[in-house]
């Protein structure tokens, strides 16, 4: 730059400071075939597994079914070091969405 010019400046770079997230795998449905959970399939409540894979002793993973007519969350601790948690969906939530689609999620809270 000439004296009292304006500086040249570089290419931005955008980051993100924390802890390194990862993608965790989608949770998997007993009884859906394709994408569909026929509510006459489960008998009392859903089971939903959270395959978090690196999970550790005192983590919690919470699993989400969000509907559009009523949602709710299922909150487990994890017992064992890399273990797959179950989470039980009452068939409230599964009947009372019946001819829509649901959002199934969890999200993985590391303990103490």
């Amino acid at each position: 730059t000439r004296p009292g010019g304006r500086p040249q400046e570089s290419l931005r770079l955008k980051i993100l400071v924390g802890e390194i997230q990862r993608t965790l795998p989608a949770p998997i449905i007993e009884k859906v075939i394709g994408s569909q959970l026929n509510p006459d399939d489960i008998e009392g409540y859903a089971k939903v597994f959270a395959p978090a894979g690196d999970t550790k002793r005192g983590d919690w993973v919470r699993m989400y079914w969000n509907g559009p007519l009523v949602r709710t969350n299922v909150p487990v601790q994890v017992a064992v070091d890399n273990s797959i948690t179950e989470h039980h969906i009452d068939e409230f939530y599964v009947n009372n969405n019946l001819n829509e689609t649901v959002a199934v999620f969890y999200t993985l809270t590391r303990g103490d």
